[in-house]
């Protein structure tokens, strides 16, 4: 997940529009959280590992230690980074969201991992448009969106070969709003 988020951060540099500072504060704060967690990591492993090899040889003690502490510290490490990257995609209607379900969709449509955390927030539907008859489009829907009349279609992502791009309908201009409903008031409301 690190990658996305370098790839998210890199992208977001790049483009016209300058990162706002709630974006940049958000993505600093991915960052610093993911190295303190490493370093955590890496205190934690050593000192367990090093009360665990008491009986062994000071070189060996010192080896093996130094191997958990690297291997606890990425693993902590990892864990934060993929803390992060589920923040971040369940931030509803943001600009990192979008970019963030554009590039992991894209670049680690092969991943599991990948697509399992991209999954956990949008589900995705084959539909199949005009402009391009002979294949359908990917169109990533947020599970947790709800509109009262269905006239007026949901806020979507459209996956075509290269690009995601973000739809927003025309739910906000006519009046409509979203709501964020618990799955048991569907239990309810339909019985």
């Amino acid at each position: 997940m690190g990658e996305a988020l370098f790839d998210l951060e890199q992208l977001l540099k790049s483009q016209k529009e300058a990162l706002t500072l709630e974006e940049a504060n958000i993505l600093q704060t991915c960052k610093s959280k993911a190295v303190r967690q490493f370093t955590a990591g890496v205190m934690t492993g050593a000192t367990v590992a090093w009360a665990a090899t008491w009986k062994l040889s000071r070189f060996a003690q010192a080896n093996i230690s130094g191997g958990a502490a690297v291997l606890f510290g990425f693993w902590r490490f990892n864990k934060s980074l993929d803390t992060c990257v589920d923040h971040i995609l369940a931030m509803d209607g943001s600009r990192l969201q979008k970019e963030l379900a554009n590039i992991m969709a894209n670049k680690y449509r092969d991943d599991p991992w990948s697509m399992h955390r991209l999954n956990k927030h949008f589900y995705s539907e084959n539909v199949f448009v005009d402009s391009n008859s002979d294949r359908p489009v990917i169109r990533l829907r947020n599970r947790n969106f709800f509109v009262d009349d269905v006239a007026y279609s949901q806020r979507t992502h459209d996956i075509d070969s290269h690009n995601v791009s973000l739809v927003d309908s025309d739910v906000k201009r006519a009046g409509v709003e979203s709501k964020k409903v618990p799955a048991i008031f569907f239990c309810f409301y339909i019985l």
